[in-house]
């Protein structure tokens, strides 16, 4: 499931860059949603500090022209590659620009209906580099150098990624994906009615679109986690859906996921157990899609007390070592923190019984 959160609505793309005069041009990239694929939110960037952001300048301004009210809710920002900056406008056009000065390099109208702009990916192999986004169920492949679509990848460019289950729902995407060697991995949102899609994280081909690997956040009968749900409850089982984003360990191959509620989200008399692995975190190699380790944040949840952001690799120092740790918050108020590699808690966590008046 997932929660209401701040949208800017724009009628026209004004990108602004800023200069600061005493400054020449940096050659860092931000490449990856959110900077990198361990979330930090962090440039290494130092020519610009506290003592002399007040002198910034505007250095360019680029204006989609696009007519007011034709726009689509904005919820990410653009990519900067090679100096480069590619982003979508609100009618959801894709362009490249020049960083240093915003000349317009190329433009793509793709005619597009209006949708939520959720942001870029980008891949390379060699000379094939591309850019991947997603409009509500599809995901669409562009040529990096010029905006076009890639025919080769899905059909003519377009994938659509409803899962092949007989279901009614809705599924779309709410963030960008993660991209790890030569897969495209994404989770979804889905409605949060009893008609709900079953959540799985799944993998796709960066080359032609096929799939990969597919992990069931709803196991399916008889695999590790079913037990934990009522006989019965599974077949019609939905959510548990990864809306927030994932983070990625580019070293280790691991992939960590956040997961949402199961649904009905406020009742769960039709679900009864722990309903693993709901409001979870779980921890899945990044090639084979295989559980690692998980940790459930909240079991049996009625309250939609699931998890609302993305994991953040940090680093812990303990008895004299360095520890490469997780880090995630939830809508509980708590921060929990766990070995990458092990799941183990550097944390002591303490488990709290909660009435259930809802099954």
């Amino acid at each position: 499931m997932r929660s209401a959160r701040p949208a800017l609505k724009l009628a026209a793309s004004l990108l602004v860059a800023f200069l600061f005069t005493a400054c020449g041009p940096a050659d860092e990239d931000w490449p990856v949603y959110l900077g990198d694929s361990g979330r930090q939110h962090y440039s290494p960037l130092t020519e610009i500090d506290r003592d002399n952001v007040s002198r910034l300048e505007v250095a360019w301004v680029y204006d989609s022209g696009e007519p007011r009210g034709a726009g689509a809710t904005m919820y990410t920002s653009p990519l900067v590659i090679h100096g480069v900056l590619y982003a979508l406008s609100p009618q959801l056009d894709a362009f490249a620009l020049n960083a240093a000065t915003g000349e317009e390099i190329w433009r793509s109208d793709l005619g597009l209906p209006g949708s939520a702009q959720r942001g870029l990916m980008w891949w390379e192999d060699g000379s094939d580099r591309r850019l991947f986004f997603t409009h509500g169920k599809d995901l669409i492949a562009l040529d990096a150098d010029d905006g076009t679509p890639v025919e080769s990848f899905g059909e003519g460019g377009g994938l659509d990624l409803t899962p092949d289950v007989d279901r009614d729902g809705v599924i779309y995407v709410t963030v960008p994906g993660v991209v790890f060697e030569d897969k495209l991995i994404f989770g979804f949102s889905t409605n949060e009615d009893a008609n709900a899609y079953p959540g799985s994280i799944r993998a796709f081909s960066a080359v032609d679109g096929s799939p990969v690997w597919q992990f069931d956040t709803i196991p399916a009968p008889g695999d590790f986690g079913s037990e934990t749900w009522a006989e019965g409850s599974l077949e019609r089982a939905g959510g548990a859906n990864v809306w927030s984003g994932m983070a990625l360990d580019e070293e280790r191959g691991i992939l960590f996921a956040p997961t949402g509620s199961a649904t009905p989200d406020f009742y769960g008399a039709n679900r009864l157990g722990d309903n693993l692995f709901s409001d979870s975190l779980v921890a899945v190699d990044a090639r084979t899609g295989d559980l690692l380790w998980h940790f459930q944040v909240v079991r049996h949840d009625l309250w939609d007390k699931d998890n609302p952001s993305p994991p953040t690799l940090v680093q812990l120092e303990r008895d004299g070592r360095v520890i490469d740790a997780v880090a995630m918050t939830t809508k509980t108020g708590q921060l929990y923190v766990f070995d990458r590699e092990t799941g183990e808690s550097m944390v002591p966590i303490h488990e709290i019984e909660t009435p259930i008046p809802s099954t």
